[in-house]
């Protein structure tokens, strides 16, 4: 007797197992793609902060290293404003960010309106014959935030090289600047800068 044709016809079970197969494969796809775009964003997040913290530490190192030092006056000035516990430093230099020749920069530490802190700049395109400007608000040239990572900045300054003090209002430069950022995720930088060096720029 002639074998008779497989006429079995797809259960309602097996639909169900390929549909659950199926389900889970992209479930497992899908959870793959979130994390790797999660991973790549939190990169490139990562990468942009620390390529904004070398734009900081470059410029505030090149800065003082470009010092310039006038006939008359103060061509530095730094240490905790009146009455609060943050520090500023103004200095004159010729390597400003925004304008070409002599500038007055000033650095500082400011609050946003949610009372994240962060590292402020300033920079006036000429300096004041009568001296540095004060650290406060100035219409002409207001502070701008440079770096929103930076927590804390200290600032110690060595008349000889060698012994370090909090404060700088003398009318020659110090020996050398040693600057200490403290950023939100609690990591810190340091380092060591001689005014008056005009070496190239690293």
């Amino acid at each position: 007797m002639p074998g008779r044709p497989d006429t079995r016809a797809i259960t309602l079970i097996e639909i169900l197992v390929v549909v659950g197969l199926v389900a889970l494969l992209y479930l497992l796809v899908g959870y793959s793609t979130v994390q790797l775009s999660r991973a790549s964003r939190f990169g490139t997040s990562a990468c942009l902060a620390r390529q904004e913290r070398l734009r900081t530490i470059e410029l505030l190192r090149w800065q003082i290293r470009c010092l310039f030092v006038p006939n008359e006056g103060s061509c530095l000035k730094g240490g905790r404003l009146p009455g609060e516990a943050e520090e500023a430093l103004s200095l004159i230099t010729s390597a400003g960010q925004d304008n070409r020749g002599m500038v007055e920069a000033t650095y500082r530490v400011l609050e946003d309106e949610q009372g994240q802190s962060y590292l402020a700049y300033r920079e006036f395109r000429t300096r004041d014959l009568r001296g540095l400007r004060p650290w406060t608000e100035q219409e002409e040239a207001p502070f701008k935030p440079l770096d929103k990572s930076v927590k804390e900045m200290r600032l110690d300054y060595s008349p000889d090289g060698r012994i370090f003090q909090r404060e700088w209002d003398a009318p020659e430069p110090p020996k050398a600047v040693r600057v200490l950022l403290t950023y939100h995720d609690e990591s810190t930088f340091t380092t060591t800068v001689i005014p008056g060096l005009g070496s190239g720029r690293w």
